[in-house]
């Protein structure tokens, strides 16, 4: 039997074919916004740039570094935990090149991070506090003034001494190492529906400048 072109029946195909193809344009649309809504109420953790300042020339000083975390999400973040880390490991070896062309010294070991002094009556030594984690258990949004913390000494201790070096000897090997300086932070939290959230930031060596007016440093990291 041949088939029959009757056109009622290819409007009617027609029309549900439409009908299908516009539900699922709208099922897909409702679902995007969903995304877009959910992901505007996550938090976002982020470390603020921070400065190094440190008085005066002695080189065995301990600044105290302050630094501040902030939530620029629209969702509060909860049992927040940052693991700070830094590639000094990787750079002591251009470091202690440096420190060696100076006829210095000093000499540094980044496992543990501590400073050797080379005396006549033997090796000095000056050891430093490694980093260690951050822990904030809620941090709303939009708080622009942000959570206070303590930078990692040891890292400071040793951008610290090393910039008081270079400026007084002069010397532009050392200031190329503190341009490899890296502090990296890798945060994690939960939203308020218990969703995890993790990223990795890293805050880089920016510039070192020498006050000579009030005697004082300042290392950027941003």
């Amino acid at each position: 039997m041949a088939w029959a072109f009757d056109p009622v029946n290819i409007t009617a195909m027609l029309a549900s074919l439409g009908a299908c193809g516009s539900a699922a344009a709208t099922f897909l649309s409702v679902k995007e916004m969903r995304k877009q809504r959910e992901a505007g109420y996550k938090p976002d953790v982020m470390i603020a740039p921070f400065s190094i300042r440190d008085e005066g020339c002695e080189l065995f000083t301990q600044p105290q570094v302050t630094g501040r975390i902030y939530n620029l999400g629209m969702g509060a973040a909860k049992n927040i935990e940052v693991h700070f880390s830094d590639n000094l490991s990787s750079i002591a070896g251009d470091i202690n090149t440096a420190l060696s062309d100076l006829n210095s010294e000093y000499s540094v070991s980044a496992n543990p991070l501590k400073i050797e002094e080379r005396l006549e009556t033997g090796v000095s030594e000056y050891e430093m506090q490694g980093n260690g984690t951050l822990k904030i258990s809620c941090l709303f949004s939009g708080k622009h003034e942000g959570e206070m913390f303590r930078i990692p000494s040891g890292f400071t201790f040793l951008a610290s001494f090393l910039c008081k070096i270079a400026f007084q000897k002069e010397n532009s090997s050392l200031k190329d190492c503190l341009r490899k300086f890296v502090l990296t932070s890798r945060i994690s939290c939960f939203d308020m529906s218990d969703q995890p959230h993790t990223k990795e930031q890293s805050l880089h060596f920016h510039d070192c400048m020498y006050d000579f007016k009030n005697n004082s440093f300042s290392i950027r990291f941003i």
